[in-house]
């Protein structure tokens, strides 16, 4: 019969929190370095949502004296805003494919493509007070922010099912 000490448990257990723990930092290490850097975040939430912001409230809002449009058009402003959207939503996937960056920065194009299309639809759409707009566009930042992260980590898995395949 083998009679095993309370100090040989011990040092077991010891060993394994030991490698849980090396384990934790380990993925801790990985989570961080699959971060993009925030230059390279700001350059492509620049190109792929707030430049093509700018240009559609500039050439689109019938409030704007320059604008293409010089009166009010429900169907052109929700086909703008849809287009606005699946493109945005194009160049940000092409973006990840390509390895430009990593899936956190859906969490921000999403987040700023929300707001931006929140925006352009309250300004064409209602006249509310700009209290309202805010608050109405804090609540779609939200839900941007919320759905890009749920979208980025969706990718994120996929691709990592795919790789292994």
């Amino acid at each position: 019969m083998v009679k095993i000490t309370y100090e040989e448990n011990d040092n077991k257990n010891k060993a394994k929190k030991n490698s849980l723990k090396k384990n934790k930092i380990k993925e801790n290490e990985e989570f961080y370095a699959q971060r993009t850097n925030f230059f390279i975040s700001i350059l492509f939430l620049f190109i792929e949502v707030l430049l093509w912001t700018i240009l559609l409230f500039c050439l689109t809002c019938y409030k704007v004296s320059f604008a293409l449009i010089k009166e009010y058009n429900l169907k052109l402003i929700l086909i703008f805003s849809a287009a606005f959207f699946c493109f945005s939503f194009l160049l940000t996937n092409i973006g990840y494919l390509l390895k430009f960056y990593h899936s956190d920065q859906f969490s921000f194009n999403f987040s700023f493509l929300f707001a931006s299309i929140c925006i352009y639809l309250l300004v064409n759409l209602t006249n509310l007070k700009w209290y309202f707009d805010f608050g109405i566009s804090i609540f779609f930042t939200i839900l941007g922010l919320f759905m890009g992260t749920i979208y980025g980590v969706f990718i994120k898995k996929f691709f990592k099912l795919k790789n292994k395949i």
